[in-house]
């Protein structure tokens, strides 16, 4: 550090390092630097917010489809446990109404199961309870919570 006099003798100080000689600039920077960290900071707390928001919904989604998955596949069990019980019967009514065995068992099962109909012709037991009806039903419920459900049933 040097000193040096002025004409009117006072004594100022020069500094080695120029950058610390005028101590509002320092001010000033240190101010601005503080202000940027803080921007900076603040910025990536609301992305980290924003992405939490995101993994919450997607969470929720999933856990909704699980939900919906799981509720398909007890529901299809019940359905065909129902609609097979109720062909049965009318395969029974059938057989002691007539005097006579069906023909082509699986066929007219078949026939019973998916279309609710006997050699063509509709039975009481089976209209809009179809395995066919359920999986229409399972499909409507399906568009309310917007999950695209198909169902292809090989026969």
């Amino acid at each position: 550090m040097a000193l040096i006099k002025t004409k009117k003798s006072k004594l100022f100080r020069i500094s080695k390092y120029p950058i610390f000689k005028n101590k509002k600039g320092v001010f000033f920077t240190f101010v601005a630097v503080l202000f940027l960290a803080l921007l900076m900071y603040a910025s990536t707390i609301g992305s980290n917010y924003e992405l939490r928001q995101k993994s919450f919904v997607t969470e929720t989604r999933v856990d909704t489809m699980d939900t919906f998955v799981s509720d398909v596949e007890r529901d299809l069990s019940r359905a065909a446990y129902i609609v097979g019980f109720r062909s049965l019967v009318v395969l029974t009514e059938e057989i002691i109404s007539t005097g006579f065995y069906v023909s082509d068992l699986n066929y007219s099962f078949n026939e019973l199961f998916f279309n609710g109909t006997l050699n063509g012709a509709n039975v009481s037991l089976l209209i809009n309870n179809t395995f066919n009806d359920w999986t229409d039903k399972i499909e409507f419920e399906a568009e309310k919570i917007d999950i695209e459900i198909n169902f292809t049933i090989n026969n």
